[in-house]
């Protein structure tokens, strides 16, 4: 898309559903330059605006502008996956979370109390909100969705009382979130960058690569936050139960209807984000089930593979197991053979007898 989407000012949100007004900020603050975020932040102001009032004119005005920019961007993204495939968008906006509390938390463990690690805390907080679409989160995400916002309003706290704040791991026992502190904090955010008239300036580093993740505890509790449990062979995918279909736009007073996205994935043509965590040694394939002989020959992984050579092919892997979610064998099988290709530095539409 060769232009930003418009932002919608927050003012024009009615108080009955003055509750996705976080969801609205993040979005446009990324609409000139994440358009994934972007639309599922948007995605779930209007799910989240129609569960709490879709019958009052004023609700019914913002989600049908709310609507028609996402049927806008719909039209104009046919070719991203992460717009049309759960699993590419949970992936894709599960990244940028991780990367946000990556970098909020190594600033918070060394003691740098800012707004710019504040406002990290504060929207990765509501990114873990976002994925909560795509099915139940795994335990370590909700500890990380609560300690996150807990983190967001004790700081500005702190700030905005000229008191000096203590680093997280420092309070353990103290964990919790404030809705009142949250609804300050996001007027707090507004104000400063006027979000109303557009897309801001980015408030915080756009890019966190450089901070590994690093675990915190929440509460005290001993539990680590670990981003992308499909990188860990021990562990499965975070959200077994992908989302069966998307009738959130058919119910809205007045025929407003929303085109729908396939219920199935179809294969994706293009990498996602890169991952963050070094996966652990691989078993060595057994030969013996193959596709297309009883007998296949054992072709070996590549002799020069790297850190993210291992992490796209993990990433391919995770595809498969949602399109398994959807009995959708034929996209499993052309993401593991994608995988495959990775690890065999091969052209991933090449010949699938090396599979195993």
């Amino acid at each position: 898309m060769s232009t930003a989407p418009p932002a919608i000012p927050l003012g024009s949100i009615p108080q009955s559903i003055r509750s996705v007004a976080h969801y609205v900020k993040i979005a446009n603050e990324h609409a000139d330059r994440d358009i994934v975020v972007y639309y599922w932040c948007l995605f779930k102001a209007v799910e989240d605006a129609m569960a709490t009032d879709s019958s009052s004119p004023e609700a019914k005005n913002f989600l049908t502008v709310a609507m028609n920019i996402l049927e806008q961007l719909k039209k104009a993204n046919k070719d991203n996956d992460a717009i049309w495939l759960d699993v590419v968008a949970q992936s894709h906006i599960e990244d940028q979370a991780q990367r946000l509390f990556t970098y909020a938390n190594s600033q918070d463990d060394s003691g740098q109390f800012n707004q710019k690690m504040m406002k990290a805390f504060y929207t990765c907080g509501y990114l873990f909100d976002v994925l909560s679409m795509f099915g139940a989160l795994d335990e370590n995400i909700q500890s990380a969705r609560k300690y996150s916002k807990w983190r967001a309003t004790y700081i500005f706290g702190c700030l905005k009382r000229g008191e000096q704040p203590i680093s997280g791991k420092l309070m353990a026992g103290k964990d919790g979130d404030d809705s009142n502190e949250l609804n300050a904090l996001s007027a707090e955010f507004n104000a400063s960058a006027n979000i109303s008239s557009g897309p801001p300036a980015s408030k915080y580093p756009t890019d966190f690569s450089s901070h590994s993740p690093q675990p915190y505890a929440g509460g005290g509790a001993t539990q680590q936050y670990s981003p992308k449990p499909g990188l860990q062979p021990e562990v499965g995918p975070f959200h077994q139960q992908p989302r069966d279909d998307f009738n959130t736009y058919n119910n809205l007073p007045g025929g407003q209807q929303g085109q729908q996205p396939p219920t199935k994935p179809s294969p994706a043509q293009r990498g996602q984000q890169q991952q963050f965590q070094k996966p652990s040694p691989q078993q060595t394939p057994q030969p013996g089930i193959g596709q297309n002989s009883p007998t296949p020959s054992y072709q070996p992984a590549a002799p020069d593979l790297k850190l993210e050579d291992y992490l796209e092919a993990k990433k391919y892997t995770k595809f498969a197991s949602s399109a398994l979610d959807y009995e959708d064998p034929k996209t499993a099988i052309d993401f593991l053979l994608k995988a495959v290709a990775v690890l065999q530095k091969k052209d991933a539409g090449g010949s699938s007898g090396g599979l195993l």
